[in-house]
């Protein structure tokens, strides 16, 4: 990875909270710490139980390297998750810049909200399942943007899976016209940012009341101008 690349994907990481904040999407509260003791110190802080996360520019699926602990409780617990962490992701050959200290989110249904970047019809926002089985289930609805609250409405009901979020088996019904909020929201976003060729918001906690992302992974890259609408509807 180039120097330039390397500083733009620090920027886009450091900077991705406060872009989905700014289209009103409600994120996880989380803190970077540098040091085991720091994630520790803001553990106590953020409380009563929180993620521990691995961050790098090399680490894409944190789980697949133990870069992921969940319920801890305390500074020192979480302190020595962190050090063991680092063991973990450094023997997988990963680089490891920090941690990230989030507080848990452990109701509601896990969806996946993400975009992609079609070289004729420009950008392309997907809705499924979400969390570590999403290449698994392969239930997915897709939209060309901009996408409308019809739109947003039939992707969620178009998936099969689509009765978990109902209430499936005697759970709790989840908030889905929240999932369809985040959908428009992340279309108005990609829409106002072409340089965003990538995002998964996953997963993406739908509650009984409202919805959190826990978890966002955002490329950005140097694009063309997008191409007008009407020759976007055209091609389709």
């Amino acid at each position: 990875m180039s120097r330039d690349r390397a500083e733009l994907c620090r920027e886009t990481r450091h900077c991705r909270g406060h872009l989905l904040d700014c289209y009103g999407l409600r994120t996880a509260r989380s803190e970077r710490a540098t040091t085991p003791e720091e994630a520790g110190a803001i553990a106590a802080r953020i409380g009563p139980a929180v993620a521990l996360k691995a961050l790098g520019l090399d680490i894409v699926h944190k789980t697949e390297i133990g870069g992921v602990t969940l319920g801890l409780t305390g500074s020192g617990a979480t302190a020595d998750a962190a050090r063991s962490m680092a063991e973990r992701v450094g023997e997988a050959g990963a680089t490891l810049d920090g941690f990230l200290v989030q507080e848990m989110v452990d109701e509601g249904v896990e969806m996946l909200v993400g975009v992609a970047h079609d070289p004729v019809f420009g950008p392309v926002v997907a809705c499924s399942p979400g969390g570590t089985s999403v290449e698994l289930v392969h239930d997915v609805a897709v939209r060309v943007t901009p996408i409308t609250d019809l739109d947003a409405s039939e992707m969620v009901r178009s998936l099969r899976t689509f009765p978990l979020l109902e209430g499936f088996r005697g759970a709790p019904k989840a908030d889905v016209p929240a999932l369809e909020e985040v959908i428009l929201r992340v279309s108005a976003l990609v829409e106002n940012h072409p340089s965003i060729a990538e995002m998964d918001c996953n997963p993406v906690m739908i509650l009984p009341h409202g919805a959190v992302i826990v978890d966002a992974r955002v490329r950005v890259q140097e694009v063309s101008p997008p191409r007008p609408l009407a020759a976007r509807a055209t091609a389709e």
